[in-house]
């Protein structure tokens, strides 16, 4: 299959960091009317960063935080490795916070979910998946985001709205524009699946090597920076004052312009 697979169409970044184009966010419900979400969105005025570039533009973050990239693999495992001070100031994506962070908390203590054995069993499994991920993203594509902190976006089309609908259950859907790129890379998210049903090395690998699946095609974004909610009805809705929004741009060295 290797030799007729193509490479999927990347974002073209502007010198300044922007990337033209219209872009959407998925949550679920709960953790876009909760939680780290809307404290970003908020803090930000309708901007939101991904969690490297938090590290990066925050001052009272980046003398503590580390990127994925400087964090070795065997310290996420969910094994005897694995300790939670490795991780003092250092900030969660959900995707992190909800499955790697508690597998390795549950396996290293001893401890069980209080949710039953079925989704306990469901934490690890997605804990191993992910960091199985990540150990072939080092080796196949070491300057291209990692799952385990970036944002994911689908293009502004009826086909990227139908391919978070396709992720998440009864989604909440946002427009957004990307005002700095740090890393992006646009992967297709058959290959995920596929490995979820049969778990071979040479789909991890066919993620990460950019290529597009021959028939079932579902490109998502994978992407580090800054963005804005575009869409003022929806900033509103978040309580988030949009009187300076189109004026108060961030540039790609973290400073504000306007």
């Amino acid at each position: 299959m290797a030799s007729e697979l193509k490479y999927l169409p990347q974002l073209v970044v502007e010198q300044d960091g922007t990337v033209s184009g219209k872009f959407l966010h998925g949550l679920s419900k709960a953790n876009a009317r909760d939680g780290s979400f809307l404290w970003n969105v908020r803090m930000g005025n309708g901007r939101f960063f991904s969690i490297e570039a938090a590290g990066k533009f925050d001052p009272s973050l980046s003398k503590t935080h580390r990127s994925m990239n400087d964090i070795p693999i065997e310290q996420l495992r969910a094994d005897e490795h694995f300790c939670e001070d490795n991780f003092d100031g250092h900030i969660f994506s959900q995707r992190f916070a909800r499955w790697v962070w508690p597998a390795g908390i549950y396996q290293n203590k001893g401890l069980s979910s209080s949710d039953g054995e079925s989704a306990w069993r469901r934490i690890i499994e997605t804990s191993d998946r992910e960091l199985e991920f990540e150990r072939l993203r080092r080796q196949f594509a070491p300057s291209v985001p990692s799952r385990l902190s970036c944002v994911y976006l689908a293009h502004g089309t009826d086909a990227g709205r139908a391919a978070i609908h396709a992720m998440l259950y009864q989604p909440e859907i946002f427009e957004v524009r990307i005002e700095c790129c740090l890393a992006a890379c646009v992967v297709d998210s058959a290959w995920y699946d596929l490995y979820l049903n049969n778990p071979k090395l040479e789909y991890i690998e066919n993620y990460w090597r950019l290529m597009a699946h021959p028939t079932e095609s579902r490109p998502e974004i994978l992407i580090d920076g800054v963005f804005h909610l575009s869409n003022r009805v929806q900033l509103v809705q978040l309580g988030v004052n949009t009187g300076d929004s189109d004026q108060n741009r961030t540039n790609s060295n973290g400073s504000q312009a306007g």
